[in-house]
């Protein structure tokens, strides 16, 4: 069993991990340096060094969800969507401060900061119930729903940067910026604050673009290893493009090496995370197992005196009589004889239309992805059917022979 498999995606998140540490870093040095100016500067700084960091988590557990064994992943599992929401504190109230705490705004930060603990306090509290759930072998995931107030808080970020567009604006020209409308602004910002809070906005449009490249991914318009590729570029190019503008924006100068170092790194480290995707799909076609299950063979499954099954290949025969037609549905079924099986005699059996039999209880893929799960199960051909019925021809379908065989 190998100890950490090296996937084209643990190599991305790996350069993201790399860069968002190092990046959270420079900003929490950046926080001991300021000590003698503004506090208002200072905890700009702490809340996005805070926020970077919960990110730079994130992504150390991406790296051991994609590299550990697969029963492993799931202890890490559940911290993920805390990480995120840790970070999401952060970014929220950096964007509250960021380029200033306008005074109408200070009473809604305050609002918005407790607010916005809920997540996090209601991700850790699901997370120990994750935990409890796998010590008894059940695989949880988190309720798909708990990702619209992610994605809430994301567009929550967007909006507090537009309005600090036309504060910056309004406080640059005070007798003509408030008439005007906030595209105008947008558009025509005044004065270094406004700038700087524009371009946080167009940054903040870089994960809806990646949005539009995991929508054509997922319908099969853009291959997957062009599609990871722009991915990781594009979550490096936002964080980059992001750090620069904040610091470009400190009163504290920053040297132009620093800046150039880091405009090599995303670059080495970007080509880094592209290559693993833009050469494994010749690598796929090329890998040839003769250990495969051919098409057109049957095997027989022989209980031997090890509590388990030789297999051996016989004569290829097809079954004209293909039983009764379940109607491609995950169903019950009595059995027509005694199948002893974990020490038990079972009389029942919950077939899977995806290759899957289970005795006792009925199987949630998400369980056997554990340690197989807690239950007693058979995967004789476990295949990744068609999901629709309607996609089916006339004589395909899901078929149940409910015979006894003896081989004497």
């Amino acid at each position: 069993m190998p100890g950490f498999y090296l996937t084209p995606t643990a190599l991305s998140e790996l350069t993201m991990l790399i860069f968002v540490s190092l990046m959270a870093g420079t900003l929490w040095n950046h926080v001991q340096r300021v000590r003698i100016v503004k506090e208002r500067n200072r905890w700009q700084t702490i809340y996005l060094a805070g926020a970077v960091t919960g990110f730079a988590v994130y992504f150390l557990l991406s790296v051991l969800d994609q590299i550990l064994y697969p029963n492993l992943r799931f202890y890490f599992l559940p911290l993920h969507s805390i990480a995120i929401a840790v970070g999401l504190v952060g970014l929220i109230q950096f964007a509250y401060r960021f380029p200033t705490h306008p005074d109408p705004l200070k009473r809604e930060t305050r609002i918005i900061f407790w607010l916005t603990l809920v997540l996090p306090g209601w991700e850790i509290g699901y997370a120990v119930f994750r935990y409890v759930q796998l010590a008894q072998g059940w695989v949880t995931y988190r309720p798909a729903e708990a990702d619209f107030f992610v994605a809430a808080e994301f567009v929550w970020f967007f909006i507090i940067i537009l309005r600090q567009v036309g504060y910056g604006d309004e406080q640059s020209r005070p007798h003509h910026g408030s008439g005007q409308r906030l595209w105008r602004k947008l558009w025509h910002p005044a004065g270094n604050a406004a700038r700087a809070a524009r371009s946080l906005v167009l940054i903040a449009l870089v994960p809806l673009g990646l949005m539009v490249v995991i929508i054509l991914r997922n319908e099969f318009f853009l291959p997957n290893s062009i599609a990871q590729v722009l991915l990781s570029l594009g979550l490096l190019l936002a964080f980059l493009t992001f750090g620069l503008v904040y610091l470009n924006f400190l009163p504290e100068q920053t040297s132009f090496m620093v800046k150039l170092v880091a405009i090599s790194l995303v670059i080495v480290l970007g080509i880094s995370g592209a290559v693993g995707h833009l050469i494994s799909p010749a690598f796929i076609a090329e890998y040839h197992n003769h250990h495969f299950i051919a098409d057109r063979q049957t095997l027989v499954f022989t209980p031997n005196h090890q509590d388990g099954y030789d297999v051996n290949a016989v004569p290829f025969r097809f079954e004209t009589d293909l039983g009764t037609n379940l109607d491609f549905e995950n169903t019950w079924l009595s059995l027509a004889f005694d199948f002893p099986y974990y020490d038990e005699i079972w009389r029942q059996a919950y077939l899977l239309r995806d290759g899957g039999i289970s005795f006792g209880q009925a199987l949630d893929w998400y369980d056997a992805e554990y340690r197989y799960g807690s239950l007693p199960v058979i995967f004789p051909l476990v295949v990744d059917f068609v999901e629709d019925k309607a996609l089916l021809g006339p004589s395909s379908g899901f078929f149940a022979h409910n015979t006894c065989h003896l081989k004497k």
